[in-house]
């Protein structure tokens, strides 16, 4: 019975020192703990051949441009009027033919620009009055000629023409003939 007592009174001790309640008592408790167990290491001459990684440096967020889509098919890039260099958003009164007659395809380019701003995290680089932007996949100017809601502009969006051709193959955007 004393024994348990003892070994209660021990568990007692180390709890009540633990917890700051009792530190007249903490003298007579012996940590018996090996070092690198319950103290990290401080750097220093002792850690000889041991490199110290240094902690990594991470940059603040930049706080996401304001892009508002112009009827014209400018951006309104944080209050500065600007155009893609190498696109044109089609005309909004522009009808496409389709199978079913003519379709607003310039009024479903335009909500296309508008819900692609809106829902990708775009960056927009703005030198003068032209921007270029990205998506963080791609340029915006590839994305909207493949998914043929852009006009190419000539001779800037040479380079684009091939992405045209491709999005009129799959009948994609304003040249879909089945609205």
């Amino acid at each position: 019975m004393r024994r348990q007592l003892t070994v209660s009174s021990r568990a007692l001790v180390v709890i009540l020192v633990l917890s700051g309640v009792c530190t007249a008592h903490a003298q007579s408790v012996r940590d018996v703990s090996p070092p690198w167990l319950t103290r990290p290491q401080q750097p220093g001459p002792h850690m000889h051949g041991i490199e110290q990684t240094p902690e990594p440096v991470v940059a603040a967020p930049s706080p996401p441009q304001t892009i508002r889509v112009r009827t014209s098919g400018e951006l309104d890039i944080d209050g500065k009027r600007v155009r893609l260099a190498t696109i044109a958003l089609p005309e909004r009164t522009r009808l496409c033919p389709g199978d079913r007659g003519s379709w607003a395809c310039g009024a479903a380019a335009y909500i296309a620009w508008v819900n692609f701003f809106r829902g990708a995290d775009v960056r927009c680089q703005v030198n003068g009055g032209d921007a270029t932007c990205s998506d963080g996949e791609r340029p915006v100017d590839e994305a909207l000629v493949l998914a043929g809601w852009a006009l190419p502009l000539v001779p800037q969006g040479e380079a684009l023409r091939s992405l045209e051709e491709e999005a009129k193959n799959r009948k994609a955007g304003i040249h879909g003939l089945h609205r």
